[in-house]
């Protein structure tokens, strides 16, 4: 019974996440990525499928982690120009954490929780 409790938060919850990213540009950004067609992604905010939606958070932190992932590529070019040294990727994100968005900052928490 308590099982069924939590899907039913679950569904709800998932629910409020889709209102709160309707009309965020998210699902112009996993199309763009090429991780999802418009109408898969359009379907993540108004379905409240708990299978569905871990999907999408799935997918989400997939983008997230290929941001920030090319945003470091980016950085290491840049630096090794210069006299800087080259952070490794961890001590980049832990700077990022204090110098950045939630975005990057979760695609960076992500990436080190997986490992």
């Amino acid at each position: 019974m308590a099982q069924d409790s939590y899907l039913v938060v679950e569904m709800a919850a998932l629910k409020s996440i889709g209102s709160l990213l309707q009309d965020s540009g998210w699902t112009s950004a996993l199309v763009e990525a090429r991780f999802a067609s418009s109408g898969t992604t359009e379907s993540y905010l108004s379905d409240s499928g708990v299978t569905r939606n871990r999907r999408a958070r799935q997918i989400t932190e997939c983008c997230l982690y290929k941001q920030s992932i090319a945003a470091y590529n980016s950085y290491s070019r840049d630096a090794s120009e210069t006299s800087e040294g080259v952070l490794d990727f961890e001590e980049w994100c832990e700077q990022r954490e204090v110098h950045s968005s939630h975005l990057i900052l979760g695609s960076c928490f992500s990436s080190r929780a997986n490992h």
